[in-house]
């Protein structure tokens, strides 16, 4: 729908605005900005190709010359203008929906302390919300406990779970997965309670994104096949549910399923016109391809990720669009430019304090660097990531760290660290059945034991990859394994057949 907003008549009517009344206001700065505002509420027309944001930019411009004169009535009353869209949004969750976070914390800066108690708790929230996609974590939590406080004494139940899910939500930001569960678990208690299936709906998303960084896939698959369930249910939310249960997929190695998750999230995220849902969707889809190693599409997925992500200012999807790109460059032996490309998602994430994307960067930028044969800064950089995901219990991330370390070991020739790391990280990929990182941990093992000669040995844990690979159908890895099967045994003739000659 290209007309996007109402006629200005009812606009107006919901706002209280007579214009024949507006030559009376007094002094004439005042009546300036209101006459401003009424032009521009009546007279925009946006050019035909216009993006969502333009088509409201009437709105925005309004609010503007309102709180120029200080009339915070209006200018709240801006915020909840119905829009022609999908379910009648509300200007500010439209422009939630499309992901200009960046004018919505504008306005609500405007606003905070400026309305009565209920509607200052309203913009108090959804401040926290915006610094959420900012990254500002520890200032979202100081704004969520305050609505929690107003909401708690007002003795709104529903709310309450709302509270107490957002400040999950800074919780799991910061990584503090334990204290990110008992948030979401106490939300979802609230919202079965009230019977409020969008409350259960986001806590069972959130808790199956939390389970997910823990490590335990099977609880976030039940999770978020149950928050798809509800979001089909309310037709709300769906794209979301979709990434989110893919990602959970792609964890335990199921790709095809986790590809089809991505692009129906895709295809509802254009039909739905949300930029934040369409950038997180085309990333999702290029880390996937970019694992099954099909680098062109990985690419364009990811460029088309990162231009959406800076033009609706999410950080976060920003941060994972450039690690994405840097890894394209690693699978090409570019590593310098992989390197600067991770060095750029790492400051994003050191800024926002996102610790658990910090550790992830930091592993790759240990990777890139014993690609390149500099062994001691992988150390430096592997230990960092190691440390990093030991302290906020990101087992998937202290575990890849922990064969990385034991494969740069392996490059300076010390067998026995080597070893000793890789069996750590194979540890930790069976116990959060991590069949990717299982897979990775055999074959790094076997390969170990192929260096230092041990031949039966490294055919023992190539066989054990091998098993896990045809399970994930990771056709690529098949046939690398293979060949290092087949070298591995023509190694093992050639050493017993001159071990027969010597006996005879």
């Amino acid at each position: 729908m290209s007309n996007i907003t109402p006629a200005s008549e009812l606009v107006l009517a919901k706002l209280g605005i007579d214009p024949s009344a507006i030559k009376s206001i007094k002094p004439c700065w005042k009546r300036t900005h209101y006459r401003a505002a009424i032009n521009w509420l009546t007279k925009y027309e946006p050019q035909p190709n216009a993006s969502n944001l333009q088509k409201v930019r009437s709105y925005l411009e309004a609010f503007h010359h309102f709180c120029e004169v200080e009339d915070w009535g209006i200018s709240s009353e801006i915020l909840f203008v119905k829009l022609n869209i999908f379910q009648e949004k509300e200007l500010h969750q439209s422009l939630k929906f499309w992901g200009y976070y960046k004018e919505l914390s504008g306005i609500y800066e405007k606003l905070l302390d400026k309305l009565n108690p209920a509607l200052n708790a309203f913009i108090t929230h959804g401040l926290g919300i915006s610094l959420i996609v900012f990254g500002e974590y520890n200032k979202a939590i100081t704004f969520f406990s305050r609505y929690l406080a107003f909401i708690q004494e007002a003795g709104e139940r529903q709310e309450e779970g709302t509270a107490l899910g957002s400040l999950g939500l800074a919780y799991y930001g910061l990584s503090e997965y334990p204290k990110a569960l008992y948030y979401f678990q106490e939300s979802l208690m609230i919202a079965q309670e009230v019977r409020d299936l969008q409350g259960q709906c986001t806590a069972l998303g959130n808790l199956g994104l939390t389970y997910f960084c823990l490590g335990n896939y099977a609880k976030a698959i039940n999770c978020q096949k149950k928050h798809l369930e509800i979001a089909q249910e309310l037709r709300e939310g769906e794209a979301s549910a979709l990434r989110q249960l893919g990602n959970a997929y792609l964890a335990t190695g199921n790709s095809e399923q986790a590809i089809d998750c991505f692009q129906k999230s895709l295809g509802l995220a254009q039909e739905s016109q949300s930029c934040l849902e369409e950038g997180n969707a085309w990333s999702d889809l290029g880390n996937i391809y970019l694992k099954l190693g099909d680098y062109s599409q990985a690419l364009n997925c990811l460029q088309k990720a990162l231009i959406l992500t800076r033009e609706v200012g999410d950080v976060l999807g920003e941060g994972r669009a450039l690690e994405g790109l840097g890894l394209i460059y690693a699978a090409h032996s570019q590593y310098q430019q992989a390197i600067n490309l991770y060095i750029q998602a790492l400051n994003i994430r050191k800024t926002i304090g996102n610790r658990h994307a910090e550790g992830e960067v930091l592993v790759n930028i240990g990777c890139a660097y014993r690609a390149m044969g500099n062994d001691y800064k992988a150390l430096k950089y592997l230990t960092q990531g190691f440390e990093v995901a030991r302290e906020i219990k990101d087992r998937r991330t202290e575990g890849k760290a922990l064969v990385s370390l034991g494969n740069t070991y392996l490059c300076l020739g010390d067998y026995k660290a080597a070893l000793s790391y890789q069996k750590q990280g194979l540890v930790i990929a069976k116990h959060i059945d991590n069949r990717l990182g299982e897979s990775s941990a055999w074959e790094n093992l076997g390969f170990t034991y192929y260096c230092s000669k041990e031949y039966h040995k490294s055919i023992y844990c190539y066989q054990k990859s091998l098993k896990l690979i045809r399970q994930i159908k990771d056709y690529m890895a098949e046939e690398r394994v293979i060949a290092k099967i087949i070298t591995t045994y023509s190694c093992l003739e050639n050493k017993e057949s001159r071990h027969c000659w010597r006996r005879d």
